[in-house]
């Protein structure tokens, strides 16, 4: 009876592995898929923001490897950013991606590297995403709400 009942306890954790995985995967092909993202909230503590940015997303070849974006500021400055969706988080992370030449005082790249962290998916529907974080670079501590939907 107790090997039955061990048996089950590991398919049923196999299975949520199996579907997390899977999960994470179909969230980085629709995020890469979609390509360009309107930021539709940003809410920084209880204050929203209306400098709201385009992000111009390349479609990721590996679930397990950061995608590369460009975040484009409505003044139209632009930086890059690296992203991943961490599947056994639920997360979704980004940053500016420092590796590439890119001009630092510009308003795109200092918009994006305050806001990056880590996020919480709080929403993940096939026409909009909903993150959440406490951990961003320039607002640690303070609850940061994204909502972005494609263009």
């Amino acid at each position: 009876m107790e090997k039955k009942r061990t048996y089950q306890w590991v398919c049923m954790v196999l299975f949520s592995l199996l579907i997390s995985c899977q999960k994470h995967e179909v969230n980085t092909n629709k995020f890469g898929k979609q390509s360009r993202w309107q930021v539709t909230t940003i809410q920084i503590g209880s204050n929203g923001n209306s400098v709201l940015p385009k992000w111009e997303v390349s479609p990721s070849e590996n679930a397990e490897e950061y995608g590369s974006a460009v975040w484009v500021h409505m003044d139209g400055s632009r930086s890059t950013f690296k992203w991943i969706f961490k599947h056994y988080q639920n997360a979704f992370v980004f940053f500016p991606d420092n590796s590439v030449e890119q001009d630092v005082g510009c308003k795109a790249y200092l918009q994006c590297s305050n806001l990056s962290g880590e996020y919480k998916i709080i929403t993940d529907k096939s026409k909009m995403f909903e993150f959440e974080s406490l951990e961003t670079s320039g607002y640690p501590g303070i609850s940061v709400f994204i909502q972005i939907q494609p263009m």
